[in-house]
């Protein structure tokens, strides 16, 4: 949500954009999207197709969040960086 309010209305007005993603994102997000994913309820809207995200999810393992940098950008999501609000 906060992407489509926030992010999307003003990326054709930016000079520049580049998006990315590092090899290391999915096993540093795999155990909180597996909980996440296993506590969806059955019978909601599109329930399928979603319990088959965790297998595909699964083979990716898992990294120990102690070996991301603290000053990576991925800590804004996980915790633990330099930043402070």
């Amino acid at each position: 949500r906060g992407e489509k309010l926030y992010i999307s209305p003003y990326k054709n007005k930016a000079d520049y954009q580049f998006d990315t993603a590092l090899p290391y994102e999915l096993p540093v997000f795999n155990e909180t999207a597996t909980q996440l994913f296993q506590s969806v309820p059955e019978g909601i809207e599109r329930f399928d197709e979603l319990r088959q995200v965790l297998p595909a999810l699964q083979l990716f393992g898992v990294i120990d969040h102690s070996l991301i940098p603290k000053e990576a950008m991925i800590r804004e999501f996980i915790g633990g960086g330099i930043y402070e609000y």
